[in-house]
C-alpha cells in the first residue's frame, strides 16, 4: 500500500496522529483539511517552508521528541525561517525535546501556546517572540538545566545559564503562564515582567535563585495578578541555612494563592519565613 497516496485521499480528515512511525520527513501528501497534527517521536530533523505547505486549517501541531536523549539523532534540529508561513490559524505549537539551538524564526502570530521545553536553546533574543501578541502560554523550561541529581542524561549549559534579552517578553501582553524552570538562572531581570500584567502563573523551579527570592526581588513588583509562583528546588549546593525569610517584595503579590517551596532546603520554619505574605 502506498502510504502517501492513502493520506492524500483522506479529504475529510480533521485529526491525524503519526506518532512513533520513524518518519524522517514530513509526508508531502498530508490532507489540507487536517486541523490537529501529531508528529511526535519520529526522526524528523529538518523543516522548511515545504514541510507544512497548504495546511492552512491547522490549529494544533505537536512536533516533539524527534531528537532528544531518548531518541538521539546526533545533530541539531534545523527549522528554517518561514517553515510555519502557511499556518495562519495555528494556536498550539509543541516543539519540545528536539535539540533546537535557537528559537525558530517566523512563528505564527496566531499562537496562543508555545512549548520549547528541553531543547538546547542557550539564548532568547529580543525579537524571538516579538510578533506573538496573542500568546498566553510560553514554556521554555529545561533549556539550560541544573545537572546535579538529574534523572536523565544532562549536559551543562555552555554559558552557565539561559541568556534572555531584556526586552524578550515585551510584546507578550496577553501572557498568562510563563515557565522558566530548569534554566540555571541566577537572577531575574525586572524588565522581563514589566508588561506581563495578565500573568497568573510563574514557574521558576530548578534554577539558582535562592538569593533572588530571599534578597531584593524587584521583579515581584510587576506581578500584581500572579496567583501561582513556583520557586522550588532553588537551593544553593552545599549551603543549607537553618532558617529562611522570603524577600519583602513578596508582599507585592496581592493575588497570590499558591506558593511552591519544595526543595528550597532549609532546616526550620519560623514566624518570619513567610511574613512578607501576611
Amino acid at each position: 500500500m502506498d502510504f502517501n497516496a492513502n493520506l492524500k485521499n483522506l479529504t475529510k480528515m480533521r485529526e491525524l496522529k503519526l506518532i512513533g512511525m520513524r518518519l524522517v520527513e514530513i509526508p508531502d501528501t498530508l490532507p489540507v483539511s487536517v486541523e490537529i497534527l501529531e508528529l511526535g517521536n519520529n526522526n524528523i530533523t529538518f523543516l522548511n517552508s515545504k514541510s507544512f505547505a497548504g495546511l492552512t486549517n491547522l490549529t494544533q501541531l505537536w512536533f516533539s521528541r524527534n531528537c532528544y536523549y531518548g531518541q538521539p539523532c546526533k545533530k541539531r534540529m534545523n527549522i528554517l525561517e518561514n517553515t510555519f508561513a502557511d499556518l495562519t490559524k495555528l494556536q498550539d505549537l509543541d516543539l519540545s525535546f528536539n535539540n533546537l539551538s535557537f528559537v525558530p524564526k517566523g512563528l505564527p502570530q496566531s499562537l496562543s501556546t508555545l512549548n520549547l521545553t528541553s531543547n538546547g536553546i542557550q539564548c532568547i533574543l529580543k525579537d524571538d517572540f516579538s510578533a506573538l501578541y496573542n500568546l498566553k502560554i510560553l514554556k521554555i523550561q529545561g533549556n539550560c538545566p541544573r545537572c546535579e541529581n538529574s534523572p536523565h542524561p544532562c549536559l551543562p549549559c555552555p554559558n552557565g545559564s539561559l541568556e534572555i534579552n531584556t526586552d524578550a517578553f515585551e510584546n507578550l501582553t496577553q501572557l498568562e503562564v510563563l515557565n522558566l524552570a530548569g534554566n540555571s538562572l541566577v537572577s531575574l531581570n525586572p524588565s522581563w515582567f514589566k508588561r506581563l500584567k495578565k500573568l497568573k502563573s510563574l514557574l521558576l523551579s530548578e534554577n539558582h535563585l535562592f538569593k533572588a527570592v530571599t534578597g531584593e526581588a524587584t521583579f515581584l513588583r510587576h506581578l500584581p495578578n500572579v496567583e501561582m509562583i513556583d520557586i522550588s528546588f532553588n537551593y544553593n549546593p552545599k549551603n543549607y541555612p537553618v532558617k529562611v525569610k522570603l524577600s519583602k517584595d513578596f508582599s507585592n503579590l496581592v493575588s497570590l494563592r499558591t506558593l511552591h517551596l519544595e526543595g528550597l532546603v532549609f532546616q526550620s520554619l519560623d514566624v518570619n519565613t513567610l511574613s512578607p505574605l501576611h
